[in-house]
């Protein structure tokens, strides 16, 4: 499932033109079953936002096994007032929600660095399938596979849920 409406996307060749960016905010998705009870084993997506003000975020495509990349925060096309219709949908099925990393550990220790180098994962014959961030001397690693989006900060989970 793609998560963006409403944000250009942006190419994710030209991700490496954060390079030299100053990291201010992070967020994930995460899933909120009906039950109330939260995904952790799917990020949705990774959105830093900059010192600069602006933001982009990074996902995967609607059929969830290649990375897009778009400039702008991620926008939840449930937020507000909701008809009958996506209202019994989300009591149903339940919803994405954003999570704000940026004062979790090891998050925390970020905030405030350099994004210093963008690496595009991929295969010789596919589009990318992840991006790694260096930011300062941490590695923030996102992989799109089997229709599950994955965060993690030196190798280890990003989510702190």
């Amino acid at each position: 499932m793609s998560f963006t409406n409403l944000s250009r996307e942006i190419p994710t060749g030209d991700l490496a033109g954060f390079v030299g960016s100053t990291v201010k905010a992070f967020r994930v998705l995460a899933y909120r079953a009906p039950d109330g009870q939260l995904d952790s084993d799917d990020d949705g997506l990774l959105e830093i936002t900059l010192a600069a003000g602006n933001s982009f975020h990074v996902t995967s495509n609607s059929y969830g096994e290649d990375l897009q990349a778009f400039a702008g925060s991620w926008i939840d096309p449930f937020a507000g007032p909701q008809s009958p219709a996506n209202q019994s949908y989300l009591t149903e099925h339940g919803k994405w929600e954003p999570i704000d990393l940026t004062d979790s550990p090891p998050w925390q220790e970020l905030v405030g660095g350099t994004i210093q180098d963008v690496q595009l994962m991929a295969t010789p014959d596919s589009p990318p399938h992840g991006v790694r961030f260096r930011i300062e001397d941490h590695w923030v690693d996102v992989e799109i596979g089997g229709d599950k989006t994955k965060v993690r900060i030196d190798g280890k989970p990003a989510n702190a849920r």
